[in-house]
């Protein structure tokens, strides 16, 4: 029985393998308690953020998939950037969930030192990948783990599974359709930015090769990519209409009225201590993601303004006053 191995030298096939059951099962434990800090604190955020960490780990255990451990590293890096820039706006920093992201990312680098070992060096040839018999009868072990054997016998003699493995992982990036793309959420895309171009070198690849069956997958995955990019442009043109809505609403009461209302579109802002004004904030987006969208009061009541917040660094922002004519602009 070979000691645990989680960081030491890669010699044969025997140690890629155990480094790779190790690894990913490290990897689900690490998912696993991002999971229950954010359950202990009600964060639901970051209980998608566990689930994302769980899914490249069991592609690694179950299929010693070198794209899920390059997900996983990529997923690692960007969630550890992330809590490690939110000090510079917040103050303060998560030091659990960036212990957990630094612990992650270690871990999947010696997964992707692994599983890119495993199919390459230490890959079996096809002679001895079909055979379990040795030349004298006697059973020769199967090295890839318990699991990964009922999962290759499984696949040999069902069709559904087959397919169900060929479309599950694009289909997996459907929930970005729900994430706009921004600093706190960046990491959730990494997979979708490691995957795109990946898949666009595989659709070149087995076209040439006239491998037709094996471009199902990139071809459904540049879609799936391509889709959820056009939900996110269609859901934010929504909330620039939302919030262009309310300001033609508020420029009408400003101008009949010789004051700007409290009230639009059912948002009653509220006052704020630090100049006086009055902010009503909205979450707005017809197509899945959502968007800030924010309705300022001045402190006199003679203006307004309206910001719909697309990401750190471009809003589009409406003003309108009792004199002046409605103005739009988009900052960068």
């Amino acid at each position: 029985m070979k000691p645990i191995s989680l960081f030491s030298r890669i010699k044969d096939r025997d140690d890629a393998v155990l480094v790779v059951r190790q690894t990913s099962i490290a990897l689900c434990a690490i998912a696993v308690i991002e999971g229950i800090v954010a359950f202990s604190l009600g964060k639901d955020q970051w209980l998608f953020t566990g689930l994302l960490f769980a899914v490249p780990a069991l592609f690694v255990w179950g299929f010693h998939s070198k794209v899920a451990a390059v997900a996983s590293l990529v997923l690692f890096l960007g969630n550890g950037g992330v809590i490690g820039v939110i000090p510079f706006f917040s103050g303060t920093v998560d030091w659990t969930r960036l212990v957990l992201a630094l612990c992650g990312f270690a871990i999947s680098v010696r997964a992707v030192e692994a599983t890119f070992k495993l199919q390459g060096r230490f890959a079996r040839t096809p002679q001895e990948d079909d055979s379990s018999v040795g030349s004298k009868g006697a059973t020769v072990p199967q090295r890839d783990g318990m699991l990964r054997s009922l999962i290759r016998r499984y696949q040999e003699k069902s069709s559904v599974f087959n397919w169900v493995s060929i479309i599950l992982p694009p289909l997996l990036l459907t929930p970005l359709t729900v994430i706009p793309f921004d600093l706190g959420t960046v990491f959730f895309w990494m997979p979708a930015v490691v995957v795109f171009p990946v898949s666009v070198w595989h659709i070149a690849k087995f076209a040439a090769a006239g491998q037709s069956k094996r471009l199902i997958r990139p071809v459904l995955a540049v879609c799936v990519i391509v889709g959820v990019m056009v939900l996110l442009g269609a859901s934010r043109q929504s909330a620039d209409e939302f919030g262009r809505a309310i300001a033609r609403e508020a420029d009408q009461h400003c101008k009949a009225n010789g004051y700007c209302p409290e009230m639009v579109k059912g948002l009653r802002c509220l006052e704020r201590a630090d100049r006086g004004d009055c902010e009503v904030r909205a979450e707005y987006g017809d197509y899945g993601a959502k968007y800030w969208v924010a309705y300022t009061l001045l402190k006199d009541r003679s203006s307004f303004r309206v910001r719909v917040r697309h990401d750190i660094d471009q809003s589009l922002i409406l003003y309108g006053s009792v004199q002046d004519a409605l103005k739009e602009e988009l900052t960068r």
